[in-house]
């Protein structure tokens, strides 16, 4: 062998050596990005399922204390009725809410409640000794605490435990919850398809949520030593990330080889902490370490085409994993945008399917409807068939196109059964997901459509405010000439001479335009309420005396029924009974048949009405009613139905506004030859033992 060729067969051997260990630490580092990904994952995941956890457990703390703290009156009150019927609003909140118990301070159960919407199979009672010494050991618990039990040994399947919480010093309130349900969206989420599941409750023990593997071996008498590790970091409520070795993870139901573990601690507000973890095996990154590394030993001989080949597939791995990490990162991007978003979003597959809602429309559908999975047409139960025919048609066009297709401001029936308005967009998408192909932007105009027209209408009070207090300013003055004039001329010529009647005429119109201008003064200057208590049918019994003779010359009855109405309300009494006078010339002046009805009542009130926050003021007539294209134009200033000289169009108005400024509200239903009612809901007084207008106890 001569020196050339040991030189080249030592390169050669060099150059082998070289690829293959070059290659090895290519592997390696390859298989610590892997297991990092692998532990990324497991984190993300574990975060979610953490964050996910932590609201359902919260939800049930919350709505323990909400019931503890009504519990606690009907309690102290011995109410049996009361607190029956807050045990059972409590159990109706969920499904998963099996049962719910008050104990007293000896342990003994008061009342006793079960949902009948739990599938829970067990008869009710089988378990009450365990519940009431569950309730027993949360007595000395600080208020506001909430104790969690094991799972119940009368409970075969293992997912029920009692949350107790003390009921001030005197009682407990046990809710029996099936966990079970608690976990549905953590297993709707696929988040266990990367591992096994392993769930500790606050006791500190495995729970059966946990995966069977994982479970089996930790309530064995002597667990895998990795596993009691992590149970013991996670009973401490830490977080992070474990490595555990191939026997263990064998013992736990994994492959043989080194898995990871990530955890963390999930915070239950006012108890015990839980946590959870996700185990997954490494076992497929050590294949294909195993793999490469044989295939390149293997074909020593094709060094070269080994590297080509082992780069081009850590190339594409690398690439795979990136581009799985940007759609992952995209679709939880999106996902978060269409939920937060404040129009309804409707994601469609490339079958016109379903696959996806936003908040805004799952909280505007019926309670326990779910719509993915649907075709558009039966996505929304209680829109139209023309509704859901418009929808259709705009995603077909944009389907079709390839282009945005809109409808601004269509009038739809699209939940509930009640028109609406609303904007439209089908927005197509590329072709690179068939679960999602076009999206359905549903943008409600109504409330934006509503605040326009209070805006405008606000803009021409304000316009006319101005141009009605200019007018009496100009005109003012020079009537008060023509006036005085006129009179001064009368009393000169006397009450015989032919012209008398003519300068009387003259005083009498100046007087009406008088009238009208302050009208108009009071419309235009908006003065702070002088309000205080005023009882409503004292003021109304004032309106009747002084409208009597002008109801009985139109052969009408005007009728007063306030004696309901026994808390006084808060207003100026001049101004409240301007309001009523207005309202009634307006119910005579629209030719009431048999009467006009002035009523007052407490609104949102009990029997006595005590504790109504408002009087609800009604004046009802039998007339001829108002013509609906109408109704939204009543309270403008100068609008009139009436014949030209008989009425300014501004009494509704200034009622109105005397209204408004009382912080009260005025509504008005009306039908076209029936007649038409005017509502007030005016403030009632806050002080108690008022006798009559103006006074208050001492």
């Amino acid at each position: 062998m001569t020196r050339s060729v040991a030189l080249a067969m030592a390169l050669a051997a060099a150059s082998l050596a070289a690829i293959a260990v070059g290659t090895t630490r290519v592997v390696r580092s390859a298989q610590r990005e892997l297991v990092a990904g692998v532990e990324r994952e497991l984190v993300a995941r574990v975060a979610d399922a953490e964050r996910l956890l932590e609201e359902d457990l919260n939800a049930v703390v919350d709505h323990l204390h909400y019931a503890a703290e009504i519990s606690r009156y009907d309690f102290e009150l011995q109410d049996r009725e009361d607190m029956t019927r807050d045990l059972q609003a409590l159990v109706a909140l969920g499904r998963h809410y099996r049962a719910a118990a008050l104990f007293d301070r000896d342990g003994k159960q008061v009342v006793a409640v079960k949902n009948p919407r739990s599938d829970g199979g067990r008869p009710h009672g089988e378990d009450d000794a365990e519940i009431a010494a569950h309730a027993t050991r949360a007595r000395g618990l600080p208020e506001g605490t909430v104790q969690i039990s094991p799972a119940l040994r009368s409970d075969p399947s293992g997912w029920e435990c009692v949350f107790a919480a003390p009921v001030g010093k005197q009682a407990v309130l046990a809710l029996t919850v099936d966990t079970e349900s608690l976990f549905a969206r953590l297993r709707a989420t696929g988040f266990a398809r990367t591992g096994q599941l392993l769930v500790v409750s606050s006791q500190g023990a495995p729970t059966v949520a946990s995966s069977a593997g994982l479970l089996e071996a930790a309530r064995r008498a002597s667990p895998p030593p990795s596993l009691t590790a992590l149970i013991a970091r996670m009973q401490a409520g830490s977080r992070g990330t474990v490595r555990l070795d191939g026997a263990d993870a064998e013992a736990m139901g994994l492959p043989h080889a080194e898995a990871r573990a990530a955890f963390a601690s999930i915070e239950v507000r006012d108890a015990q902490h839980w946590s959870v973890a996700l185990v997954s095996s490494t076992a497929d990154v050590q294949a294909l370490q195993r793999s490469v590394l044989g295939k390149l030993l293997a074909g020593a001989g094709a060094a070269g085409a080994c590297v080509v080949l082992i780069a081009a597939f850590l190339v594409r791995a690398a690439r795979r994993q990136a581009e799985l990490r940007a759609r992952l990162a995209e679709a939880d991007r999106l996902a978060k945008i269409l939920e937060s978003m404040p129009a309804g979003v409707i994601v469609l597959s490339e079958e016109g399917h379903v696959t996806s809602v936003n908040r805004q429309v799952r909280e505007r559908l019926p309670a326990g409807v779910n719509i993915v999975g649907r075709p558009l047409g039966e996505a929304l139960p209680e829109a139209t068939e023309g509704a859901r025919a418009r929808l259709q048609a705009l995603v077909d066009d944009a389907r079709r196109s390839g282009q945005v297709r809109s409808q601004a401001a269509a009038r739809l029936a699209l939940y509930g059964g009640v028109e609406g308005q609303y904007s439209l967009h089908a927005v197509p998408l590329e072709p690179r997901f068939p679960e999602a192909r076009v999206v359905l932007v549903i943008e409600d105009l109504s409330d934006l459509r509503a605040l326009e027209s209070q805006l405008l209408r606000a803009e021409r009070l304000s316009t006319v405010g101005v141009l009605a207090a200019g007018i009496a300013h100009e005109i003012g003055t020079p009537l008060g000439v023509v006036r005085s004039r006129a009179e001064y001329a009368r009393g000169k010529l006397g009450a015989d001479h032919p012209q008398a009647r003519g300068l009387e005429v003259i005083v009498a119109e100046v007087d009406r335009v008088s009238r009208t201008i302050r009208q108009l003064l009071d419309f235009a200057r908006v003065r702070p309420a002088q309000a205080r208590p005023v009882v409503v049918g004292e003021v109304a019994e004032r309106v009747r005396e002084l409208l009597h003779l002008e109801a009985e010359r139109r052969r009408v009855k005007l009728v007063v029924d306030c004696a309901q109405a026994a808390r006084p309300v808060m207003a100026d009494p001049d101004e409240l009974q301007q309001v009523l006078i207005n309202l009634v010339m307006n119910a005579l002046d629209a030719g009431a048949r048999n009467g006009v009805r002035i009523e007052a009542q407490p609104e949102g009130a009990g029997a006595d009405g005590v504790d109504g926050s408002r009087i609800r003021i009604t004046v009802h007539d039998d007339g001829a009613g108002i013509a609906p294209e109408h109704l939204n134009l009543v309270f403008d200033p100068f609008f009139t139905t009436k014949k030209r000289g008989q009425g300014t169009g501004l009494g509704l108005a200034v009622a109105a506004q005397i209204v408004r400024n009382h912080g009260g509200e005025i509504e008005l239903d009306s039908t076209l030859g029936v007649g038409t009612t005017v509502t007030l809901l005016w403030p009632a007084a806050r002080a108690r033992g008022i006798g009559h207008t103006g006074d208050e106890a001492a």
